[in-house]
């Protein structure tokens, strides 16, 4: 019994003992995990107070020598750095240049007054850079490409003797490309982060491109751009607007995400559409390597209700193009910073255009070679919108008027040819139904060429119905307005069909050979032709001039003259000619005739004068030797009567309102002239072929193209026989006193 009760209470001894062990031990696991926890919470508002006491500022030389080494280009951080301490940390960093800095304060690439950047920091645990919030604020962006290439001089832009580029390569494959350092294989090498963002943001952003060896300066102000993603993998969506040299642009779209955009061997998918001016902008397509812009391939459209809207068409030559506008083109690259266009086809209105192209852009100034084609290409809107336009009342100086109340006929309108310095273009051009105010062909070609301020049309062929025109014409910049060397040939050219194909009333019939050889320099037509030199020739053969539809000189004005060349004509508006040839020598903005023909089956009206280009005045002179009736010793019977000896005049004004005057107190000594050969090209030109006797056997008309070729202008000494012209006098003295009754 004793035992028994010994043995219970041992074991109620060991029972509290058990309890009150266990007991103890959940206090203290209690207290160590407070304590930790209190430990933690002490380290967070330790590391808190540290984060946000500590001077970031003190990071900012780190930053620039690592930006340095890994790009070569510097960083300039302007205010201090400052950090916004949380679980999503946000850096600011305010007046940031980065680039190529030398004494050119504008100089570099990036200029941005204000950045902030959020960051996730849970994502850095696991080797992620997650940002949460971009924001550029006021950024501007130069790309310079205005100096030739070469090496630059350390710490500055421009030629010199080191470069931070490197050695070239002189290898086959990378020849012409700059060799890359260690350091730089390395870089190349190395894998990029994982890299993500939720939201990028640009607000006033400008981005100038300066071009050419002129420095031609090109401006894009971004009003606001944003991109925003889903996660590392999820596509891009982009919203932007903004405007172009005054034009305003709009841009959303989607591409991919930035694993492809950071991996060569992904291709990175663009779908963007936007409105551009007055066009509505559509680009799809994708890329392989987006760093090094290489293996892109897109294909643009565009589509419009009015050309005017668009910013390029500024720019003479599109201005006045009437109705809706279409196109399409894909563009990709063959090889480094070479570029090709193929499958263009362009639609304004019933006008076409095809073709395709090549851009360089490796040479310090790009060039453009390839080939364009049209079915159909109308002018005639453009032009005689123009025309209209220059016509009105403050219009300009073509709507000037002169002295004597008249207005101009050359216009004094700057002439504005697109002859730029920063571009290498050369375009075989291959137009069919090419139509314009005068002229309409049925195939215009030509080779196009512009370098070094130089716009070159060679190899011009232009075919019509009826007759052909050849030439090449030369344009180049000059400090004031342009160098023109033209030189054109026209040959059988049947007028009436192409004034009809125009839809125009064919006030001339017959057919038309030219030859232009003409230089000038001005800012307007009517300073080049002030100033013009060269030869000008014009010849026709049998053929009808309609005085009712002739417009240049007013048709009552020609009905005149043609009734004194026909005066056995009856009342009707047509006149019936053998010959038209017309000849000037043009020195210094002066024309003068070297012939002046138009023969008739009844007389010859032959004249000579000058014609100013600079004035617009005429100083011509014509007779009319009708095909019978007066005899001069050595020539035989030349065609005068006495009716018709009040026939000779002189045409005066200018050539918006010429003058035509008849003299008969002058009748003796230019018809004197005319037989004497000062206006018919000397003694044995046409007068002898006016003769009706021994000497009549040479057609008037070969003579005057001879003349006309020749480009010899007719003098007032031109060594007639003294007696030609006192047999001529004489004979025309005796009439006149039989006219006059003595």
């Amino acid at each position: 019994m004793n035992q028994i009760s010994a043995q219970a209470l041992t074991g109620n001894r060991e029972g509290l003992q058990g309890g009150a062990g266990k007991g103890g031990g959940s206090m203290r696991w209690k207290w160590l995990l407070g304590i930790f926890a209190a430990l933690i919470v002490l380290l967070v508002v330790a590391v808190y107070i540290f984060a946000a006491t500590y001077d970031y500022d003190r990071l900012r030389p780190r930053i620039v020598q690592a930006v340095k080494k890994s790009t070569g280009r510097d960083l300039l951080i302007e205010k201090p750095l400052a950090v916004e301490v949380g679980f999503s940390p946000v850096i600011v960093l305010e007046e940031v240049r980065f680039g190529d800095f030398g004494e050119d304060s504008e100089a570099g690439l990036l200029r941005v007054k204000r950045c902030e950047i959020q960051i996730a920091l849970l994502p850095l645990l696991k080797d992620v850079l997650e940002v949460k919030r971009l924001q550029l604020v006021e950024p501007q962006f130069h790309v310079d490409r205005s100096s030739p290439p070469g090496p630059r001089a350390p710490g500055g832009a421009g030629p010199g003797t080191g470069s931070d580029s490197g050695p070239v390569s002189t290898t086959e494959e990378g020849a012409g490309q700059p060799a890359r350092s260690d350091g730089a294989v390395e870089r190349g090498a190395q894998r990029f982060p994982a890299f993500g963002f939720k939201d990028v943001e640009v607000v006033d952003g400008v981005v100038v491109y300066r071009s050419g060896p002129e420095g031609a300066v090109h401006t894009l102000r971004l009003e606001r751009f944003e991109a925003r993603s889903g996660g590392m993998d999820a596509n891009i969506d982009l919203e932007a607007s903004g405007d172009y040299e005054g034009h305003r642009f709009e841009l959303k779209g989607r591409t991919g995400g930035l694993p492809a955009l950071t991996d060569p061997k992904r291709p990175w998918d663009v779908r963007l559409e936007g409105l551009f001016g007055g066009a509505a902008i559509s680009i799809e397509g994708e890329m392989e390597d987006v760093f090094h812009i290489r293996g892109g391939r897109f294909t643009v459209s565009f589509h419009g209700e009015a050309l005017e809207s668009l910013p390029f068409v500024g720019s003479p030559g599109m201005t006045g193009w009437p109705g809706p506008f279409e196109g399409r083109f894909e563009i990709g690259d063959v090889a480094e910073g070479r570029y090709r266009i193929s499958g263009l086809h362009m639609r304004l209105a019933e006008n076409t255009l095809e073709g395709e192209l090549e851009l360089d852009t490796n040479g310090p100034i790009p060039s453009i070679e390839g080939a364009l084609s049209s079915e159909r290409l109308d002018l005639r809107p453009f032009i005689s919108k123009r025309e209209a336009d220059a016509s009105k009342p403050g219009a300009g100086a073509s709507g000037s008027r002169d002295a004597a109340g008249g207005g101009r006929v050359f216009s004094s309108e700057a002439i504005r040819i697109p002859i730029p310095s920063w571009l290498i273009l050369d375009l075989n051009c291959a137009f069919k139904n090419v139509f314009m105010p005068k002229w309409a062909f049925t195939y215009l070609g030509a080779q196009v060429q512009l370098s070094d301020g130089r716009l070159r049309i060679e190899d011009l062929k232009a075919d019509t119905e009826a007759g052909s025109v050849t030439g090449r014409f030369h344009f180049k910049a000059a400090e004031r307005g342009i160098v023109l060397d033209a030189l054109c040939k026209v040959t059988k050219l049947d007028v009436s069909r192409m004034l009809k194909k125009l839809g125009e009333k064919p006030s001339l019939e017959g057919e038309l050979d030219a030859d232009l050889d003409l230089q000038g320099q001005g800012a307007s037509f009517a300073e080049i032709m002030a100033g013009l030199d060269g030869k000008v020739s014009l010849v026709m053969g049998a053929g009808r001039i309609d005085s009712s539809g002739v417009d240049f000189w007013g048709a009552d004005v020609v009905q005149s003259l043609m009734q004194v060349v026909d005066p056995a004509r009856r009342p009707r508006s047509t006149t019936d000619f053998n010959c038209l040839v017309a000849g000037f020598l043009v020195t210094g903005g002066l024309a003068r005739s070297t012939a002046l023909v138009l023969d008739t089956d009844v007389t010859s009206l032959v004249g000579e004068g000058q014609v100013n280009l600079r004035y617009e005045t005429l100083d011509l002179e014509f007779a009319l030797i009708p095909k019978s009736g007066l005899s001069v010793p050595g020539l035989g019977k030349v065609g005068i009567t006495i009716g018709q000896l009040t026939r000779p005049f002189k045409v005066g004004g200018t050539l918006k309102k010429p003058a035509v005057r008849f003299d008969v107190h002058e009748t003796a000594w230019v018809v004197g002239k005319a037989v004497g050969g000062s206006l018919l090209f000397g003694p044995a030109g046409i007068a002898a072929a006016l003769a009706t006797g021994a000497a009549g056997s040479e057609n008037p008309c070969l003579a005057a193209v001879r003349a006309a070729e020749a480009g010899v202008p007719v003098r007032e000494d031109a060594g007639t026989p003294k007696e030609l012209i006192d047999g001529m006098v004489d004979q025309a003295g005796k009439l006149l006193d039989r006219l006059l009754g003595r």
